[in-house]
């Protein structure tokens, strides 16, 4: 599992992308990335994020390459 400072660390070119909650427009907080090796051979990472404002819970999966 990585956590928040590793994404400052990736390899200093990447920029860290924001999203915004598409129910009420606030920004929404990184909370984590798991690792899916174990549960699926389509994806290899999910992320999750949270509203703080409206309390949506959004995953965002990244398909293997």
């Amino acid at each position: 599992m990585r956590h928040g400072a590793d994404l400052d660390s990736l390899d200093g070119k990447q920029e860290q992308q924001r999203f915004n909650c598409w129910h009420c427009g606030s920004e929404l907080v990184w909370g984590g990335d798991h690792d899916l090796d174990d549960y699926t051979q389509d994806y290899d990472i999910v992320s999750n994020f949270q509203c703080m404002n409206c309390e949506t819970f959004v995953e965002v999966y990244h398909k293997c390459q």
